[in-house]
Parts: structure tokens; C-alpha cells; sequence
């Protein structure tokens, strides 16, 4: 009988003793709540995160080179150039985690390539917000940091203003008759007058809808509400380049409403 005991405490001796292996993380399909050794069999979904930059008025997609838009004093404008730069863009968790998804994107309506960008291999999508800077803070908007990017002579800032990049260039024709007289030129060149930091953050709720493992945001500027709510901005053929009250004002509606974000369904 003693020799029975001893074989079952030595058995269940040796099993207590011995860890179950099997799949440890819990962000894994195959999370195994049992485990206790991970044995490297944890296996993922890849999904892809595919972020659009948009471009509207009045909510709907902006038309390139189209004299017919007004603006808020009923004058006939156009948008013919827009080129600006969207940076540290963000997704976070409600833990407080988060992750860059891209650290300075550069949009040109002329070029299409620039307006979609796709970052691979993510492994889970459990993200309530997305937050990003337009233009470039005052430790990313130094002259020369970007040498190697395809901005890079056309969108610096002069010396004499600050130094620096663009934050955005919008330029385009006005008219307030159509039927009398040419159109003038306006161009709204936004960036970091005098040295200072006209940048700005937006954060944004966010939920994620995946289809064949892909999820799709889009950052969409709504181009009439910069020159209004809560300040009023009319055309201007100078550039605005060294006018920071101008910089302020516009900074201040951007912030407001020029700027939405969402995903599709």
C-alpha cells in the first residue's frame, strides 16, 4: 500500500511541477489563458492601416483650377496650388499607449502619391483616437533637418522670417465680378513667421473598421474654413509670409473646424 501512496505523490509531484506551454500574449489569436511558458507558437493578424489625406469645400471633394467657389464675402475663388505638411501623427489606446504612424507627411493635391500613405504589419487595432500636428513644431522645424525630403528646397522658409519649412502653401485666383474684369492671384503661406510657432495639434475620437484585414482613416481639410470662423480673412496677394497676426488668425481657425477625421465603414 506505501508503495502505491509513493508512486501518486511522486506523479502528482511531477505534474505540478510542470508548466503548460502554449501562446502567452494576449494580443495574440491563439492566446492561451492556460499558459504559463511561451512556447513561440503566438500567431497574429497582420493588418494594414491605409491613412488619406482629403481636401474638400463646403463638404464636398475639392475641384482643382475651378473659378466657381465663394467665399464668405460672396467672392468667386479658386485652388489652384495647395501643398502642406501633416506630422507626428498618432494612434492611442485608452491605456494611454500609443503608436506613430508617421512622423512628417507631405500632401500635394498635383500629386497623388502623396496623398495616401499605408503602414503594414500592424498587429492590432485596439485605437479610440488619432491625434497629428499641422506643420511642424518647433523641434521638427529646423533649416536643413529635412534635407532628404521631396519638399525639400521649395517648402523652406526664408531666413529673414524664422528659418524653418512651410506649414502650408495655398494658392489659387479670386474675383469678386466674373463677368468684369482678370482675376487676381492670392496665395496663404503659412509657417513659423518671426521664429514663432504657428503649428498646431488636433486629437480626434476614432474607431477602426477592418475589411480584409485593412482598415482605412482619412484626414480631410475643409479648405473655405480657414479664412473664416471665428476670424474672417480676406485674399491676399503678399503671402501673408510676414504677417504674424495674420499667421495667428489663421492658426486659430484651423484649429477650430478647418480639419475632421474618420474612418470608413
Amino acid at each position: 500500500m506505501d508503495k502505491y501512496i509513493l508512486i501518486f505523490l511522486c506523479t502528482s509531484l511531477l505534474f505540478s511541477c510542470t508548466k503548460n506551454e502554449g501562446c502567452t500574449d494576449p494580443v495574440a489569436n491563439n492566446f492561451d489563458v492556460n499558459a504559463s511558458l511561451d512556447d513561440g507558437s503566438c500567431d497574429y493578424n497582420n493588418y494594414n492601416i491605409n491613412l488619406h489625406f482629403t481636401q474638400s469645400i463646403e463638404s464636398n471633394p475639392l475641384i482643382k483650377d475651378s473659378l466657381t467657389y465663394l467665399n464668405h464675402s460672396n467672392i468667386n475663388y479658386s485652388v489652384q496650388t495647395l501643398r502642406y505638411i501633416i506630422s507626428e501623427i498618432k494612434l492611442h489606446k485608452e491605456d494611454g499607449t500609443s503608436k506613430l504612424i508617421d512622423s512628417v507627411q507631405f500632401i500635394n493635391i498635383a500629386d497623388e502619391s502623396t496623398k495616401k500613405v499605408t503602414i503594414s504589419d500592424v498587429t492590432d487595432l485596439e485605437y479610440t483616437s488619432i491625434s497629428f500636428t499641422v506643420g511642424l513644431n518647433d523641434s521638427y522645424n529646423v533649416t536643413n533637418l529635412f534635407l532628404n525630403e521631396s519638399f525639400f528646397p521649395s517648402f523652406t522658409w526664408p531666413e529673414m522670417l524664422g528659418g524653418g519649412y512651410h506649414y502650408m502653401q495655398l494658392e489659387g485666383e479670386f474675383q469678386a465680378d466674373l463677368a468684369n474684369g482678370n482675376p487676381s492671384f492670392y496665395n496663404t503661406h503659412t509657417g513659423p513667421t518671426s521664429g514663432a510657432d504657428f503649428s498646431f495639434n488636433k486629437t480626434f475620437p476614432i474607431e477602426l473598421y477592418v475589411i480584409n484585414n485593412q482598415t482605412d482613416i482619412y484626414i480631410d481639410m475643409e479648405i473655405t474654413n480657414w479664412y473664416k470662423n471665428p476670424e474672417l480673412i480676406n485674399y491676399s496677394s503678399d503671402g501673408i509670409m510676414g504677417n504674424s497676426s495674420l499667421q495667428s488668425k489663421l492658426k486659430e481657425n484651423g484649429e477650430n473646424d478647418v480639419f475632421s477625421v474618420y474612418s470608413s465603414e
